[in-house]
């Protein structure tokens, strides 16, 4: 008993040390406070090792490590003050996308890049075939990061093509994140390794889900060949996302393919993130590309690391400067307080805010909060379609030059814990080939009657899993 006694003084003591911790030295939100006092309160033991293992933030090292190697180019900064001038003094972008280019310049040192060539893809699997091809036809390099890499068929070819290019004398480099492709066999790129390939998992642990830096995943999606070609959006390596699952059936993806000066700055995302991975310091200069097209566009990224929500902000900064339509298509909707603010103020203000998300759900804890806030927004005369399959794009279009392409879901996970990235595009035919694309994916969607109310007990789970968003 006595043994007994001094055990539970010690998990008491390390509990008042977790919420002192919690209260006086975390910059967390009033939702993720309380939920966390709540929990090691009521629950003692099982509370400290969840606070333990899910609540502390992540244990990256020094943030420096995350610091863009750009910094110390002088042309960089000279290239920085000249846009600020421009964009001031002389531009074609409507006051709404200046405003926000200029704040992504300020807030993040975001380039604007004007020499853009762009294609949007949402067949994924053409998608694949052409990225195959691309980097079929590499000579210098490629660089790959997915937040998940399946062992399918197309994890398959894509490893078997990686092992030829590394053997023809193309440098690879691939990161994989550690806990979206858990499902990897640990030897599954050995034969790549021992080719000569460069492969590293995002924060490893010899755990897949029981370690501090569980819950800070690296959620972006970049392939760059040569430093000429660059794809993002929201598809990773796996069947599903070519649309050959059942379970999650059909699936809408969006990715895109850039050439131009955009290339070498996605680059330079990736390079930050491999540089952590793989313990190296390889810098990469600010060089101007040959003009591939003329389509504007802007690289945002965000993390655990950042100093603040950066494409939160991004985002919420383009919605109060919205004058006729807000659309955003994203897997998951649990927003927090300044998101909801910001789209009801649009909606009340006149904006047509609609909103697309999935049909049918894939993590069934998580659709329960987006109904719950889905809710709290259709009285506001927010506009909430359910697509009849899974959505898993992640845009948003204001007004009729601005549009998002990204990793970025509006959720909790992605404004705080993930390592995301977005790239704003200001062209009006973008847009517009945007807009097209979302009233057409409407037509394979349901429009939620704005009086929607949902069974009881529905209701209930849906109150019980709010409670817990900030958790997620």
């Amino acid at each position: 008993m006595e043994l007994i006694g001094i055990i539970l003084i010690i998990i008491y003591s390390l509990n008042i040390i977790a919420v002192i911790s919690l209260v006086f030295f975390e910059n967390r939100s009033y939702s993720s406070l309380l939920v966390w006092l709540l929990v090691l309160m009521a629950l003692p033991g099982v509370g400290l090792f969840a606070y333990v293992i899910f609540g502390k933030g992540p244990d990256i090292g020094k943030k420096k490590k995350f610091l863009t190697k750009i910094t110390e180019d002088e042309k960089y900064f000279a290239h920085l003050e000249m846009q600020k001038k421009l964009l001031i003094e002389d531009t074609h972008l409507s006051d709404a996308a200046a405003q926000l280019a200029y704040y992504n310049l300020i807030d993040q040192g975001s380039v604007l890049t004007d020499t853009n060539k762009l294609e949007v893809m949402h067949d994924i699997a053409a998608m694949y075939e052409t990225m195959f091809q691309d980097i079929e036809n590499a000579t210098e390099y490629v660089n790959i990061l997915f937040f998940i890499i399946k062992g399918d068929e197309y994890g398959k070819r894509l490893r078997e093509l990686l092992i030829k290019k590394v053997n023809e004398g193309v440098k690879v480099r691939l990161i994989y994140d550690h806990v979206g492709s858990f499902r990897l066999r640990p030897f599954f790129f050995r034969r790549l390794k021992k080719a000569g390939g460069e492969v590293y998992s995002f924060l490893p642990s010899i755990f897949k889900f029981f370690f501090r830096n569980v819950n800070y995943r690296n959620h972006r999606k970049i392939v760059i060949v040569d430093g000429k070609i660059a794809y993002t959006g929201g598809a990773n390596v796996g069947r599903e996302y070519a649309n050959k699952d059942k379970k999650l059936y059909p699936w809408h993806d969006t990715q895109i393919r850039v050439e131009g000066d955009a290339v070498t700055l996605i680059n330079l995302r990736f390079m930050q993130d491999y540089n952590f991975s793989a313990h190296k310091a390889e810098k990469m200069k600010f060089t101007p590309q040959k003009k591939a097209g003329n389509k504007v566009m802007q690289i945002i990224s965000s993390g655990p690391d950042s100093r603040d929500e950066k494409i939160k902000l991004a985002y919420i900064k383009a919605i109060y400067n919205a004058r006729t339509k807000v659309y955003i298509q994203t897997p998951y909707f649990i927003p927090d307080e300044s998101f909801i603010a910001a789209l009801a103020t649009a909606a009340k203000s006149g904006v047509d805010v609609r909103i697309m998300i999935p049909g049918i759900a894939d993590k069934k804890s998580v659709y329960l909060s987006t109904t719950f806030y889905m809710k709290e927004l259709l009285p506001h005369g927010v506009r909430f379609y359910t697509y009849n399959g899974f959505m898993h794009s992640k845009t948003l279009l204001i007004d009729d030059e601005i549009t998002s392409i990204g990793t970025f879901n509006i959720d909790i996970r992605s404004f705080k814990q993930n390592f995301e990235m977005t790239v704003f595009i200001y062209d009006k035919a973008v847009n517009a080939q945007m807009t097209k694309a979302f009233f057409n994916e409407t037509k394979n969607a349901k429009l939620v009657p704005a009086d929607y109310k949902g069974r009881i007990i529905r209701r209930f789970f849906e109150s019980i899993a709010r409670l817990f968003t900030p958790l997620m």
